[in-house]
């Protein structure tokens, strides 16, 4: 299973995903704490959106994936 080409594509784009996020998240993280270091909260926010959207992306795929299969 982890050889077709379905899985190869469907890993690339959850992995991209997931980069994206981090990356996103650390371009934010890094403007906040130069504008305004002492704004926990929003740093606290920012973390668990970079964690939660793609997380929420790959589960959302998951459930489409198994609902759209053919039986």
């Amino acid at each position: 299973m982890r050889e077709t080409p379905r899985f190869c594509r469907v890993d690339a784009v959850v992995a991209t995903a997931w980069v994206a996020a981090f990356a996103v998240a650390a371009v934010s993280l890094a403007l906040v704490l130069a504008a305004a270091p002492h704004a926990t909260t929003l740093v606290i926010v920012i973390k668990a959106l970079s964690s939660a959207l793609p997380a929420g992306s790959t589960a959302w795929k998951r459930a489409w994936r198994a609902l759209t299969r053919e039986s």
